[in-house]
């Protein structure tokens, strides 16, 4: 048997290391990594792979051959690989860095050599915007794009750029390298692309699948043709920038990755093409069916390539966009949270914090508690800062603002503006270049909501007419409902309060009404109640009080049934003002409580507030 030694106090093997010089240090660091390496065959060594490159890393000061220089290099570009594997993304920054630190005493690097200075850069600069280090990436990718020739070779480099660009929301900036790219790759696509195109292209997707099933579908080869693949990778890149800064864009994208998807093969982000087109579906074609049918076969391509690196991505896609057209969304907040975590042990950052935004906001409409749900916003923010993902935290701000304000965090609970955001501030960087429509859209639904909650009836008006075009910039949204729902209620309490204008108040208040049920047929779980609020809130404007009374009553039960806290205290608070208006002081009173327990109960503690305040005077107004 081998003898083994050991020394009998730390201290003393401390003392010992200190009486080596340096330079013997470094060879002894070395001779033992170098140990592990002759005597570990390959399974071997990747069990104790950090142990050797961590001792030969110690010793490369006794490095003096070239082909040592490389070795030890490649051993550096091994850990961190395996490093980013296990979500260990500074370690393998680290260990990256000094990969590429061994090769540059070595001098004109070509063949095998420069192939693996490239794989060191690129994956240094992948780790380095994991990290948030955007200008430590962008400096790798200056050698890597200096140091190449070909597209296939600058691809990598080029894909991590556009995400960082995306992360510091330079989304013009991302979108025109990208389509540079895809041009050169022979994908051209039109400047200011208009209905006429997007119609073309969505016949043209219809053709190519005429007549496939799921299971076909599913079951295509895997793509081949580099360059498709190519134009894939990059379109992937670009298509959420699309969707807030160029929404004519981004069915086009959208619809291009799955004729090549059918054309070509599956590639592993065809899964993000399928969601899209399931999306699409959903939302501009309000075929709900086949929309929900192309976001299950999204989710099975990324089963089939087991491809967790997009898990967040697609999740974020489907579960936002799809399933609340057909089930309650409360039921998609697991699936985000589930695309949330798998995102961020994976690396994808950028979409892991983006499936983490939609569940706060699937959670924030389902009436999870408020309390809750703050503390949940407020630990994602700080998260999205610390990675530096500056776009995530601009979509998630809106919400929390939101949260505060219901919460009483806020001296003015009809502004967006506080700790988490400033609203005039916000709507400038909407503005500001090509500008970004769907989110200033989205922003100021939640500032009509607010006004209607706290009584500004005329800055809800305001608000509203402001934010119908929500159902064209982003009509699979859950808040095309909401701005339909709240511009309603809005109209209906207009047409009471314009005495000379009332029957241009009421029609509008009809229109939002159709508008809600064309876009909430299939969603009976999230609308059901929304609908039966705004026909309340018709009768009781055209003094039809027994049907208004039936309607408020179907109103509540159906928020009830459906786990719709929130809506549950709006039905509430409506029905007592209603019963209030035709003297029935023990109805109205019933409502009052409940109203106030319910937004108690989900925590919007200022709302609650203001509903005691509205009671009391009301009361001594009449005495």
């Amino acid at each position: 048997p081998k003898e083994r030694f050991k020394f009998t106090h730390d201290k003393i093997q401390q003392a010992a290391y200190s009486m080596v010089t340096p330079r013997l240090r470094a060879s002894m660091h070395y001779s033992i990594g170098d140990l592990i390496m002759q005597n570990s065959d390959t399974v071997g060594l990747k069990r104790i792979l950090f142990v050797a490159t961590n001792q030969l890393n110690r010793g490369k000061g006794a490095i003096s051959r070239r082909s040592e220089r490389v070795d030890v290099a490649t051993m550096n570009l091994m850990a961190g690989e395996k490093a980013m594997s296990s979500a260990a993304f500074v370690t393998a920054a680290k260990y990256l860095q000094t990969g590429i630190g061994l090769l540059r005493g070595c001098q004109k690097l070509c063949g095998d050599e420069l192939e693996l200075c490239l794989k060191l850069y690129n994956a240094a600069a992948e780790a380095e915007y994991i990290n948030g280090n955007f200008l430590g990436a962008e400096q790798l990718l200056v050698w890597v794009f200096a140091n190449t020739c070909s597209l296939e070779e600058k691809l990598p480099a080029h894909l991590v750029h556009i995400q960082s660009l995306r992360a510091r929301m330079k989304t013009d900036e991302a979108l025109s390298t990208g389509l540079s790219i895809l041009e050169q790759c022979g994908e051209k696509f039109p400047e200011t692309p208009g209905k006429a195109s997007i119609l073309s292209s969505f016949g043209k997707t219809k053709y190519m699948l005429r007549g496939k099933s799921r299971e076909e579908l599913s079951a295509l080869p895997v793509m081949k043709n580099e360059n498709a693949t190519a134009v894939m990778l990059v379109m992937n890149a670009i298509i959420s920038m699309a969707y807030h800064g160029k929404p004519n864009l981004f069915p086009l994208i959208a619809l291009r990755m799955v004729q090549l998807s059918v054309r070509h093969g599956l590639h592993r982000t065809s899964a993000v093409g399928f969601a899209t087109y399931g999306m699409l579906l959903c939302g501009h074609l309000r075929d709900v069916k086949r929309g929900n049918y192309f976001g299950d076969l999204a989710l099975s391509v990324v089963a089939r390539f087991r491809a967790n690196e997009l898990l967040a991505q697609v999740s974020m896609i489907v579960c936002s966009f799809c399933k609340h057209q057909k089930y309650n969304i409360g039921l998609s907040m697991e699936p985000l949270l589930m695309g949330y975590r798998v995102g961020m042990q994976v690396g994808d950052v950028q979409w892991g914090l983006t499936c983490a935004q939609q569940y706060c906001m699937a959670a924030l409409h389902s009436g999870k508690s408020l309390v809750s749900l703050h503390a949940e916003m407020m630990t994602l923010l700080h998260q999205m800062k610390h990675h530096k993902q500056d776009m995530s935290h601009f979509m998630l701000s809106p919400s929390v603002q939101y949260v505060k304000n219901l919460l009483g965090g806020s001296k003015c609970p009809t502004e967006m503006t506080g700790e988490v955001m400033n609203e005039e501030e916000f709507l400038f960087r909407c503005t500001a270049d090509n500008g970004k429509p769907v989110l200033s859209c989205l922003m100021l639904v939640y500032k009509m909501k607010l006004a209607y909650l706290f009584g500004d009836i005329e800055l809800a008006a305001k608000a509203a007419k402001r934010t119908r075009q929500i159902s064209s910039l982003a009509p699979a949204a859950y808040e095309v409902y909401n701005q339909a729902f709240f511009d309603a209620l809005t109209s209906c309490e207009m047409a009471r309060r314009c005495s000379n204008s009332p029957r241009i108040w009421l029609k509008m208040a009809k229109r939002r009404l159709k508008h809600l049920k064309k876009v909430g047929k299939y969603a009976t779980a999230n609308c059901q109640q929304k609908i039966l609020l705004i026909e309340a809130e018709l009768f009781a404007c055209k003094k039809q009080n027994e049907k208004a009374s039936k309607a408020f009553e179907f109103a509540i039960a159906k928020a009830g049934e459906h786990k719709f806290i929130c809506d549950e205290a709006m039905a509430h608070e409506r029905a007592w003002l209603f019963f209030e208006s035709i003297g029935d002081t023990f109805k109205a009173s019933h409502h009052h409580v409940r109203a106030y327990n319910c937004f108690l109960e989900w925590g919007a503690e200022a709302k609650a507030e203001e509903l005691y305040k509205e009671r009391a005077r009301m009361e001594g107004s009449s005495m």
